[in-house]
């Protein structure tokens, strides 16, 4: 199924965006500028508007509280240098909607113990539990990390790899 066909069929139930994504669309969206420095050094704006074409295809960000934590303590670190926009990330990790345009957040969550031991050893808890729930729920996940987007893949689920399509959308 190609990228198009993935995002029509995923449309309604929304995206499960990973966690260095979720990253560079919070901070993105608070300001650009901070894109490409800490944590955030492979990055540039151009991925960052690549990638709201992606998510404003969905009304729904699905996330998981392994995702958040790992977001929150990533953010944390981007935004030492500004005591404002760390105030603003975390105000944003709460809030329900991420933009005026309703970009919403549906955490859902994800017992350890419910996360596939293999899946577990091989990604750990965060990457192993979106590999589980994409399963269990036939999400559609976007992510770079190419194992992960793989391995969904090979277990018959629906995962895109923005590494390598974000030049690609137009």
């Amino acid at each position: 199924m190609d990228i198009q066909e993935l995002i029509k069929k995923h449309r309604r139930a929304g995206i499960l965006i990973d966690t260095n994504l979720l990253l560079l669309l919070f901070v993105g969206l608070l300001d650009r500028s901070f894109i490409g420095g800490k944590r955030l050094e492979k990055y540039t704006p151009e991925h960052f508007e690549a990638l709201c074409r992606i998510a404003e295809n969905f009304s729904t960000i699905i996330t998981t509280p392994h995702i958040l934590t790992e977001v929150s303590n990533l953010g944390a670190q981007t935004f030492t240098s500004s005591k404002k926009y760390q105030n603003e990330f975390f105000m944003m990790l709460q809030l329900i909607k991420l933009s005026e345009d309703g970009l919403a957040l549906d955490e859902r969550m994800v017992n350890r113990q419910s996360v596939d031991v293999s899946l577990l050893s091989r990604f750990g808890l965060t990457d192993g539990a979106i590999a589980g729930l994409s399963g269990k729920e036939s999400l559609l996940v976007l992510s770079d990390d190419f194992a992960l987007v793989g391995s969904i893949q090979k277990r018959g689920g629906h995962a895109i790899n923005f590494t390598h399509i974000w030049e690609l959308i137009p």
